[in-house]
Parts: structure tokens; sequence; C-alpha cells
């Protein structure tokens, strides 16, 4: 197995191990619902309505790309708050994927998968950021390890 398709593999294990880990927490709803994440629904509602909002309603400051990813979950799953806060999720994974990969290249396979273990099964706090709708916190180190 070559470098890359192995790299890759670790990748996708540990993509996948970041979904197994918060799912019990997506599906028994042991993250509370809160108005914002609402909010974000509703807009996500609007958006399948013909909608195409740049911001966060009654907010100048709050851009929406978590609202377009979940009007397109909600067009394929239905809408529910599992569905909503599932997209989150899925940013979650794929950061940690990149991540990796990222680390990987950068340093070594042990320090890359170490910190993938740490996102995963590390603090408290992120379980609820990557589990909350509202995720601009998860879609930004997203976004600089894309960057990266």
């Amino acid at each position: 197995m070559s470098e890359k398709d192995s790299r890759r593999l670790f990748a996708v294990l540990l993509a996948a191990l970041a979904l197994g880990a918060r799912l019990p927490f997506l599906v028994t709803g042991k993250i509370p619902f809160d108005s914002d994440e609402a909010v974000e629904g509703l807009m996500a509602l609007h958006v399948l309505n013909g909608e195409l909002p740049a911001f966060f309603w009654g907010q100048a400051f709050k851009g929406v790309p978590e609202v377009y990813a979940a009007a397109g979950a909600f067009a394929l799953f239905g809408s529910s708050v599992a569905v909503l806060k599932g997209v989150t999720l899925v940013f979650f994974a794929a950061y940690v994927a990149l991540g990796f990969v990222l680390l990987d290249e950068l340093a070594s396979r042990w320090l890359a998968v170490a910190a993938s273990l740490l996102l995963i099964f590390g603090p408290p706090a992120l379980v609820f950021w990557s589990l909350d709708a509202s995720a601009e916190f998860i879609v930004i180190m997203l976004l600089g390890t894309v960057l990266l």
C-alpha cells in the first residue's frame, strides 16, 4: 500500500471514528437545542423555498454556509433537529480527516493520529461545539485547515 493510500485510509477511518463517537450524543438528544440553532434550521427551510441569505437573520456579521449545507441535508433527509446538528457533525468529521492529512504531511504519522484522537475523544466543550447547529466554529477550523 502506498503512502498516499495509507494516508487516505487513515483519514477515512478517523472521520468514521469521529462520527461514531458523536453519534450517541446526536441520537439521544444529549446536546440541547437552542434558539440560534432553530433560526438556522428555519433559514435552511427558507433556502429550500428560494431565499438566498448572505447573513444570519438580524445580524450583519455572521455568514451562513452551514445554512446552505443544512438546506441540502433537509432536501435529502427531511428537516429535523438531528439532521440539522448532523450537518455540523459532518463538518467536524471532515475537519478531523483533513487535520490528520495536514499533520501527517507536515509532522509525523504518530503525531497526526494522536492529535486526531485528541480531537475525537477530547474535551467536552468540543463535543458540544461539534454537535451544535451553529457550525461556524467548526467551519472556521475546517477552512483554516484547508487553507494550510
